[in-house]
Order: structure tokens, then C-alpha cells, then sequence
């Protein structure tokens, strides 16, 4: 009977540390799991604020480089206009005897154009207004036309809006480049697609290349 007891208390001390073993063992896997949620926990904000900065740094590049395709469009609108002025011009000139040979060619300036394409065509546009102007002093009849002379001033106005309409593309396009220099910004504009744009430089004089001649009053011929 002796033998028999102590057998039982044997066997009650190892189901008792067996106890105590998967006791310790679930309690160790449940502090890794609540280890695991508290780090769950603290990732979720700092991904949530990774997308909101992404999403910022998204917005923020697409409307910088929408400013510059937006002033590069609002050129693109200013040429076709100063167009129209001078083929109204040289319109004029034929009706006063004038053969005109030069043959205009419409803008095709657009928010993707370069600006190697603008200083293109403000070019050809420079050189009719010369040809205009130079055809006007051998024509009194002409220059005296007061159509003329609203033509003449329409055309030198667009040619200074020009101008300032690339102030503004210049100044869009520096504002974007210095977005882009930062590293931050870089890769995630280079996933985008937007890349550094060109400034466009006109020459010196070209606000002044075409000065705007005094319009002289119209008056009406006494019936």
C-alpha cells in the first residue's frame, strides 16, 4: 500500500509539471502575440502617413507640371492670335496694290510643345511683321489705312503678352525643376513620368523688337 502511494504522488508531480510546462508555454505564446498586435499597431500609422505623403508629393508634382503645360497652352494661344493680327496685315496689303509672296503658316503650339518649337515659329511671325512694316513705309497709302493701324497695334500687343506669357512659363518651370531637385521628390517623379522642362528664352530685345506706333485718331469724313 506503501509502494502504491507513492506512485500516485509520483504521477500527480509529473501530470503537475507538465501543467506547469504548457502553462509557461501558453503564457510565452500569448506575450508574443500581444508583442505582435502592439507592433501591428504601430505600423499602421506610419503607413498610413507614408500614403498621405505620397499622395501629397503625387498631387503636388502633377500640378506643377500642369502649370508649366498650362502657361506653355496659354503661349501656344497668344502666337495663334498675333497670327490672325498679321494675316489680317498682309489681307490689307494686297488691297492696296501690295503682292504679298510671304505665306503665313498657323501656330501649332500646344501644352507639350518645347520651347525650341516657339522660338520657331516667333521667329516666322517676327519676319512677317519686318516684311509688313518694311512694305508699309513704301506705301503711304497703307500705313496711312487706320485698319492698318489697328492691325499694326493688335499685333505688337500679342507680341508683348508673348512675352510676358513666357515670364510666367519661365517662372512655372523654375518652381517645378526645384520640386524635382529635392531627393525626396525625385524618385517618385520619375515613376510619374515628369521630368525637368527647358526655359524659354527669347532674345533681349523682344518685348521692343515690334514698338507699338502711336494710332492716330479716326476721323470720320464730314458727310
Amino acid at each position: 500500500m506503501h509502494f502504491m502511494g507513492n506512485s500516485c504522488q509520483l504521477h500527480q508531480s509529473a501530470l503537475l509539471l507538465r501543467y506547469s510546462k504548457l502553462r509557461r508555454f501558453y503564457c510565452r505564446l500569448s506575450l508574443f502575440f500581444q508583442g505582435g498586435s502592439s507592433m501591428a499597431f504601430l505600423l499602421i500609422p506610419v503607413i498610413l502617413l507614408t500614403v498621405v505623403w505620397l499622395s501629397y508629393v503625387r498631387r503636388r508634382l502633377s500640378e506643377l507640371n500642369e502649370n508649366v503645360n498650362t502657361a506653355m497652352n496659354q503661349i501656344g494661344l497668344q502666337l495663334s492670335s498675333r497670327f490672325r493680327a498679321l494675316e489680317a496685315l498682309l489681307e490689307l496689303a494686297r488691297t492696296h496694290g501690295l503682292s504679298a509672296q510671304l505665306v503665313l503658316l498657323p501656330p501649332s503650339i500646344n501644352a507639350l510643345s518645347t520651347p525650341a518649337q516657339v522660338l520657331e515659329q516667333e521667329q516666322h511671325l517676327a519676319q512677317a511683321m519686318s516684311y509688313i512694316t518694311v512694305a508699309a513705309e513704301s506705301h503711304p497709302s497703307l500705313k496711312a489705312d487706320p485698319a492698318y493701324q489697328r492691325c499694326m497695334e493688335a499685333a505688337n500687343c500679342y507680341s508683348r503678352v508673348v512675352y510676358t506669357s513666357s515670364l510666367i512659363y519661365n517662372d512655372s518651370v523654375t518652381r517645378l525643376n526645384c520640386a524635382l531637385e529635392q531627393k525626396r521628390f525625385g524618385l517618385l517623379a520619375g515613376l510619374l513620368g515628369i521630368a525637368p522642362r527647358e526655359y524659354l528664352q527669347f532674345a533681349p530685345d523682344a518685348p521692343v523688337a515690334c514698338p507699338v506706333q502711336p494710332s492716330q485718331p479716326f476721323r470720320r469724313e464730314p458727310a
